[in-house]
């Protein structure tokens, strides 16, 4: 019987990274009166990785689609919340750079992955109604 390893998955990885590059530049940063965006920005990024494994265990594709659509979502938001301690002065734009790479490469597998499992929906669907409507 074959195990799931989570860890195979490029975009899991880049998520994981991401949470600890996140949690490092937090500890460098000077959040002091700014605990929400610091909770925003752990809730967002948690919520990544978290997704990637919903979707992954999820056989029915509109389902699957729908849990990489929310960790697309939360890697933007993400993003917003770095650009926050930037904008607040928390964090210099120069200490962002990891956080950003790894924003950018999660969101760029997770648009492709999202444009090929639409694509792989749609070719069904047009298979299936041709089924239907021939003699």
């Amino acid at each position: 019987m074959a195990q799931f390893d989570p860890e195979k998955m490029a975009v899991y990885r880049l998520a994981r990274q991401h949470n600890r590059a996140v949690h490092a530049l937090l500890k460098t940063a000077n959040t002091r009166g700014f605990a929400e965006l610091v909770g925003q920005l752990r809730s967002s990024s948690i919520s990544i990785p978290a997704n990637l494994l919903e979707a992954a265990g999820e056989w029915r594709p509109g389902k699957r689609l729908h849990y990489l659509m929310i960790a697309k979502g939360s890697t933007w938001e993400s993003w917003a919340h770095i650009d926050g301690m930037v904008d607040f002065g928390l964090v210099r734009k120069s200490a962002i750079g990891e956080v950003r790479a790894l924003q950018g490469q999660i969101t760029a597998l997770l648009i492709t992955t999202i444009r090929n499992l639409e694509a792989e929906r749609t070719r069904k669907r047009g298979i299936a109604a041709r089924s239907r409507t021939s003699p």
